[in-house]
């Protein structure tokens, strides 16, 4: 007979099981789980939450820890473990609350909360369409935390159901957006400087052999920044940007109200070791034109070209003084 507090092993109706199809292909749906960009659009609950992520390793072993803002205030933490990772088909985590440091720590809400949940996500795709299922199971739970569980799996249903309206409208917005990351070799001023000194901006914006030539660059909230791209085949591309918002040194947001419009977020996350993670998120009015500017423009490929200037030469600008 087994007594309150002994381990236990999770059974199948002692599973959490909820499954949903997306209108996105697989491979999106998977890259919203294991991007750390995407999980902090998306991840949290409840609606209105903000995740920060702390530390991200995706690897067997490696671990997610992030931090819950919640909207009514105060700041819960969490963090994955992952075991398997079969991009883009499955994908194995333990999920369980968090110190900052990344240890386990008991729900602050709930004392009898299984301290650790072993979720496995499978991905199916049917005509561009994907079918998500979540299974999840306490691991070394003791009878009383299976029965917290138990008791709570129909507002775990409702916590995720409200995750996967959030998740959903990510990816219809993820249909009309180009996305592109880097970690930087020198401090987010050094780097934020590089992106609002026309000094720095004519040495390495653009794709691996452009060059620019620098008309008008008022960074401000409706400023302009004019220039022309001399592509290495000759060809010129006239831009045309505004500044919507300049928050220095963490964020720039711009309209490109040339063709193709869209609109440019560029974010700046300082890191350990005087480093920086430059992102930049470009969205476009439709799925279509999205589509459009990645096959003739090789959009994706540019602006990771872009980002591998922008590093060599913050590295060079760094080691000048």
């Amino acid at each position: 007979m087994t007594q309150a507090g002994t381990p236990t092993s999770a059974i199948a109706e002692d599973q959490l099981v909820i499954t949903r199809t997306f209108d996105a292909p697989r491979s999106l749906v998977f890259d919203a789980w294991t991007d750390p960009q995407h999980l902090a659009r998306w991840w949290g609950a409840p609606k209105g939450s903000t995740v920060r992520v702390a530390k991200f390793e995706l690897v067997p072993g490696g671990l997610f820890v992030y931090a819950l803002n919640m909207p009514q205030g105060g700041e819960i933490w969490g963090r994955f473990v992952y075991r398997e990772i079969v991009a883009p088909e499955r994908l194995v985590y333990v999920n369980s609350f968090s110190d900052p440091q990344g240890g386990v720590a008991a729900n602050p809400w709930i004392p009898d909360w299984p301290l650790e949940i072993l979720n496995t996500l499978t991905f199916e795709e049917h005509d561009g369409k994907t079918t998500l299922t979540l299974v999840g199971s306490p691991i070394g739970a003791t009878v009383v935390q299976m029965e917290a569980f138990r008791t709570m799996r129909q507002s775990m249903q409702g916590g995720f159901a409200g995750m996967f309206q959030q998740l959903d409208e990510f990816l219809q917005d993820a249909k009309r957006e180009i996305t592109a990351s880097r970690v930087v070799d020198a401090p987010r001023d050094l780097v934020f400087q590089a992106f609002t000194d026309p000094a720095h901006v004519t040495h390495w914006w653009g794709p691996n052999g452009f060059t620019l030539t620098l008309h008008e660059m008022d960074v401000r909230p409706g400023g302009n920044w004019r220039f022309i791209m001399h592509g290495p085949d000759g060809r010129n591309y006239d831009n045309h940007h505004v500044f919507v918002e300049v928050a220095r040194p963490e964020r720039l947001v711009l309209d490109h109200v040339s063709e193709p419009r869209h609109q440019a977020t560029w974010t700046l996350e300082e890191l350990d070791g005087g480093r920086t993670r430059v992102s930049v998120r470009m969205v476009f009015e439709t799925p279509e034109l999205r589509t459009f500017v990645a096959e003739q423009f090789k959009a994706v490929e540019g602006a990771q070209q872009t980002l591998g200037r922008l590093a060599e030469h913050v590295v060079t600008a760094r080691a000048a003084g």
